[in-house]
């Protein structure tokens, strides 16, 4: 049953429409998505989060760009900046869970704590490649920020990941001792990445988090909506451009103040909802 909703489509056709997503979700569906948005809007336009196209200015940490240069308007430095963030934000809680799997008693193990041991293992696994794999997402949509300081701190941040992931893969040969002894290199490899947010928020220009890993990845985050939004006031394309929604909640919300009269803010609830009804109306054909 398709569920009741306004005739009016929450996409505006003739105007830049900035829509909130989950990444993963929206990157397994791109097609079918831009397929909806030309049905809605009547344009072809659609770009992801760092392809939108950049204004040239002088606003934030950017020195004005050279006129044969092609940089998205969300600003590499903080997306770099903010990526790294949670890269070691992600990294606390891998940490905490290497220490708990490198402290279990394993002297005498009986079969039903041999059971529990493993099943502790295969989470830990999972948690490592989750977080390999995050990693790899994150760094996939960087390119050269053009801050060489950015750029030597947040490329640290990725290679000491990388490296990590690759000890434990090398590492955890599948004896209970071997895989604990694996699991403590991972908590010692990455108990040192939180201390580099402080000099990576001193390259990247801000200074009202502390140097804190949640309030500095909350900075970046909203730094970012906030040089997003200031995109759209200058730019005179019509479309879609699909961010991660809390760009948009945060514009939305006031966090990021901009002026909001120069394009339609769309959330991922709204577009999921009217984009669901579209496939159902589809299928039904």
């Amino acid at each position: 049953m398709l569920r009741s909703h306004s005739s009016k489509s929450v996409l505006a056709p003739g105007r830049l429409n900035v829509v909130g997503e989950s990444h993963n979700q929206s990157d397994a569906r791109r097609a079918l998505e831009k397929e909806f948005v030309f049905e809605k809007t009547g344009s072809r336009n659609y770009w992801t989060e760092y392809e939108f196209p950049d204004m040239q200015t002088e606003v934030g940490i950017r020195e004005k760009q050279d006129q044969n240069q092609e940089d998205g308007a969300d600003l590499m430095e903080y997306r770099a900046a903010h990526g790294a963030s949670l890269l070691v934000k992600e990294s606390e809680t891998l940490a905490a869970a290497a220490r708990k799997l490198s402290g279990l008693k394993i002297g005498q193990l009986t079969p039903d704590k041999t059971v529990v041991f493993n099943k502790v293992v295969v989470k830990f696994d999972k948690s490592v490649d989750d977080f390999h794999q995050f990693a790899n997402r994150v760094e996939r949509s960087l390119t050269t920020t053009g801050t060489p300081e950015v750029n030597r701190i947040v490329e640290a941040i990725f290679q000491r990941v990388q490296n990590t992931c690759g000890q434990y893969a090398s590492a955890a040969r599948g004896t209970p001792t071997e895989l604990q002894a694996a699991a403590l290199s991972v908590a010692n490899l990455l108990a040192d990445l939180p201390k580099v947010l402080p000099a990576l928020e001193k390259a990247a220009g801000v200074s009202s988090s502390g140097g804190t890993m949640t309030p500095l990845k909350d900075t970046m985050r909203t730094q970012r909506s906030s040089f997003m939004g200031l995109a759209t006031v200058f730019s005179k394309e019509v479309g879609v451009w699909k961010v991660g929604n809390a760009h948009v909640d945060d514009l939305l919300s006031g966090r990021s103040k901009v002026d909001m009269s120069k394009a339609n803010f769309v959330t991922k609830e709204a577009f999921n909802e009217e984009f669901d009804d579209w496939l159902s109306s589809r299928a039904t054909k």
